[in-house]
């Protein structure tokens, strides 16, 4: 038998007892702030959300793969065993449903009898014929289902059920010059349509690889959300259609390109409300995408941000929205999610990175180049983290997150930046690989289960999450922010601890570490870092009690703020209630202030200073933010009422106000 994590050790660099770092590997060091954040952590007391305690590792840690035949791929590359056994992985999504299929003109073809469908008995013959089960072992490990999130390609629909365009999407195609441009077209038979997907759905998979959430196009033109009848239709008629042909897939849209939704005081939000409207909140789930566009300026990396606070705000604003006009808080679905890095129009993607890296290590060949790429890989797993953590504290309403890492990209781009593995001097014939930095996010979080306990932080820059699981407790923090802390964690003492870092260095290279830790109360924490802290016990952590929390959505969503705005929150048997949480997401214009004055029933509220609002006031959405608040219990009633408004007397626009009460 390997040792547990053997492949990994020759990766992890020994921090030293106390956690000193220097300006090695391990990452750059780290200089005490006055100020110590405190942590408090009660292993012993379960925190339940909306009925959901125990950690899903299958929504939140999957790579960009639709797991089929994965464990041939792998094993050709020499890493199954890493990334299964040592990592824990699972899957996440698969782009092309309808593609393969109907690409090949023996599988999917015009039906004569009905002009406009597909020739179903034809496909049922070719798909079941040509049918292979996946092996023993694959299934065994990750049975029943692979639980993977799939969306259309553009275009994929074959030419007989015609092509539907917007207007703007007709005009643009009228006025292009030049190379011949395929504008994004839906298929205008929507009821063919549907009838396609659910058949290949259906034939083309067995139980265990059918995907369990389906999207039937990945990121569709703005204008169609403008205008949805169209695309909401073919939704709903692709719904219907796959439930009755394979009731275990959801279906859902619009597979929004992205969810900067308080974007210019929430005018963002409009499309998907518009298509949640079109199709009067009956989807099984909505979708978007979630990413931070990072750009290369004055030396630096800033841009637009979404990870972290403002997503927060995301989260809770679309099911607030759902549970004031159609009754019920909407399942949420994220089958891509990470951050993107760029630099002006004429400096991108490997150009760009190359550039950064010859300045502050000069090189040349695959080394330096994978090297040079991993300043990337930084951006894009620190951007993974914060959503991850977001999602994580949303059971009740994000059923899958998909970080976008794929396995490997050889055949169609060896370059490609966002892979757990590049061909050895991109050679797309090689049979040798290296490793990309991005592995990093599976390995900091490689163990972590269990059921989520009680803990707080002092400081809001700061995402928590803690688990217990037999008699280990796994902590983790992660600072959104730039500005170095100390963290003073206060549980039950160990018999042992280990600490994982990942951060970046000096050179804006990612690095991450591992070792013993015996003081808990002076831990430091660098701009940007995630540590993960595994405390081990002699004896399994003692369940005693659980505080089940609700969650209570506000009367309005994106409520503009003149000099103030009330919104009201209702909180049922208010008494019963041992703690709660006040969640104010906003929008302001671009330079006004970031604080925000909150009353509950009349009461001010404390709300800390918050060090990471810098990195969220960005030119072209403006300020936006979620405040996170712990409040007196004492202080709810059956109705609340919550009055916003910002110090400096400005305008902005609230975008949701939540309440989570435990009892």
């Amino acid at each position: 038998m390997r040792p547990h994590f053997s492949l990994l050790t020759v990766l992890f660099l020994t921090l030293l007892t106390a956690c000193d770092r220097s300006t090695s590997a391990s990452g750059p060091a780290i200089s005490a702030p006055a100020a110590t954040v405190t942590i408090t952590v009660d292993p012993h007391t379960t925190r339940s959300i909306a009925g959901e305690s125990e950690l899903d590792r299958k929504r939140y840690f999957g790579i960009c793969d639709a797991g089929k035949d994965f464990d041939q791929r792998a094993s050709k590359i020499g890493t199954y065993d890493t990334l299964v056994d040592d990592l824990n992985i699972s899957f996440g999504r698969q782009l092309g449903v309808v593609a393969w299929p109907a690409q090949n003109p023996n599988i999917v073809r015009e039906d004569p009898a009905r002009p406009g469908f597909t020739d179903t008995n034809r496909l049922r013959e070719q798909l079941t014929r040509n049918h292979r089960p996946q092996s023993p072992r694959f299934v065994d490990r990750f049975g029943p289902s692979l639980d993977v999130a799939a969306h259309g390609q553009h275009g994929e629909f074959p030419a007989y059920m015609g092509k539907f365009l917007t207007d703007v999407l007709k005009k643009e195609s009228a006025a292009h010059t030049g190379a011949p441009k395929k504008p994004e077209h839906l298929p205008l038979n929507i009821h063919a349509a549907a009838e396609l997907s659910a058949a290949i759905l259906k034939y083309d998979h067995d139980d265990f690889t059918r995907p369990r959430f389906y999207e039937p196009v990945n990121e569709p033109h703005w204008s169609y959300l403008n205008d949805p009848k169209h695309i909401a239709d073919w939704h709903l008629a692709t719904m219907e259609q796959v439930h009755q042909d394979t009731p275990g897939v959801l279906v859902g849209g619009p597979c929004n390109s992205v969810g900067y939704f308080y974007s210019e005081a929430y005018r963002a939000f409009q499309g998907v409300r518009n298509f949640i409207d079109a199709t009067a909140g009956r989807m099984d789930f909505y979708s978007f995408h979630v990413y931070d566009y990072h750009r290369w300026q004055d030396d630096a990396f800033t841009g637009s941000i979404l990870s972290g606070l403002p997503l927060e705000g995301v989260l809770d604003l679309v099911p607030n929205y759902t549970s004031i006009t159609y009754g019920k808080p909407t399942p949420i679905v994220i089958s891509e999610h990470g951050g993107y890095a760029s630099g002006d129009d004429s400096l991108k993607g490997r150009e760009l990175l190359e550039k950064i890296a010859s300045e502050r290590f000069p090189g040349s060949g695959f080394e330096w180049e994978m090297k040079a790429r991993s300043i990337h890989d930084f951006i894009h797993t620190n951007s993974i983290i914060a959503n991850t953590l977001a999602f994580i504290d949303h059971p009740q309403t994000v059923k899958k997150a998909v970080p976008f890492i794929l396995l490997e990209a050889a055949k169609w781009d060896p370059r490609y930046y966002a892979t757990l593995y590049a061909p050895k001097d991109f050679d797309p014939n090689a049979t040798e690989w290296k490793a990309s930095e991005l592995g990093n996010f599976y390995k900091l979080f490689r163990d972590i289960k269990g059921r989520r306990v009680q803990s707080d932080c002092s400081d809001p820059d700061i995402q928590l999450r803690t688990f217990a699981d037999g008699n280990h407790l796994y902590l983790i923090a992660h600072n959104l922010s730039e500005k170095p802390e100390t963290l003073a964690i206060g549980t039950p003492a160990p018999a042992t601890a280990t600490l994982r870092r990942h951060g970046r260095n000096s050179d804006l290279t990612p690095f991450l570490a591992e070792g013993p830790v015996s003081d808990l109360t002076s831990i430091p924490l660098g701009p940007l870092e995630t540590i993960v802290l595994v405390a081990s016990y002699d004896q399994p952590i003692a369940e005693n009690r659980t505080l089940e929390e609700t969650i209570h959505y506000g009367n309005s969503v994106t409520v503009p703020v003149e000099s103030s705005a009330e919104i009201s929150v209702a909180t049922p048997e208010p008494s019963k209630v041992a703690s709660a949480t006040l969640r104010v997401g906003y929008n302001r214009p671009t330079g006004s202030g970031h604080d925000i004055t909150i009353l509950l029933n009349g009461t001010p509220v404390t709300v800390p200073t918050q060090h990471s609002a810098s990195r969220y006031d960005q030119e072209k959405h403006g300020f936006s933010t979620t405040r996170i608040v712990s409040v007196d219990p004492s202080l709810l009633k059956t109705s609340n009422k919550v009055t916003l408004s910002f110090p400096d007397g400005g305008k902005g626009t609230i975008g949701s106000v939540v309440i989570r009460a435990a009892q």
